[in-house]
């Protein structure tokens, strides 16, 4: 499932929406920890992270564009109930998508427009590099594997070899494309 498939999805459980999606609780290894959730249906983020809620990734009976279904409301908890991941949080759902992508000395390869992960585990395994923050119709993207890891200054990492093809595919002359 892509992630801007989950960004802004109702939570539900028995039939009755709990809560949206607001954005993804990524870790320093790049994976899917938790989906961060607002019971308001205009999904503005809480005042202090501690306020946050959280659905642990693993907590979500199935994920489908749009609905991801739970068992119940409880599933849904405070994000100081999860110390581990508060470090962890977004303040908005364009910190992830939209967000800088690094080679590993710090330059900037392009912006991530998209992540596919495994809906079992959380694991991020393809993502939607773009030469704009937002796609358009003159922007390149390129579609690559590798992984990504957060970057210290905020954005993600690419390693090796992966920077390389993604900066020669995004930034090639356009006869070269």
């Amino acid at each position: 499932m892509w992630a801007s498939d989950l960004l802004g999805a109702s939570v539900i459980a028995t039939q009755a929406p709990v809560a949206q999606v607001t954005g993804l609780v990524v870790t320093p290894a790049g994976d899917v920890a938790a989906l961060q959730v607002e019971p308001r249906p205009d999904g503005t983020p809480p005042a202090d992270q501690a306020a946050a809620l959280l659905l642990p990734f693993d907590a979500a009976l199935g994920y489908a564009p749009g609905e991801v279904r739970v068992v119940s409301a409880d599933d849904v908890v405070p994000a100081f109930k999860l110390p581990t991941l508060l470090g962890h949080l977004t303040a908005r759902r364009s910190d992830l998508l939209g967000a800088p992508v690094l080679t590993p000395d710090g330059r900037c390869l392009g912006f991530l427009w998209d992540a596919l992960l495994d809906c079992a585990t959380g694991a991020l395994l393809q993502y939607r590099i773009g030469s704009a923050p937002q796609p358009s119709g003159s922007a390149r993207s390129v579609l690559t594997g590798g992984h990504l890891c957060r970057a210290a200054q905020g954005g993600f990492t690419l390693p090796e070899p992966y920077a390389a093809l993604v900066d020669d595919l995004i930034n090639a002359p356009p006869d070269l494309a």
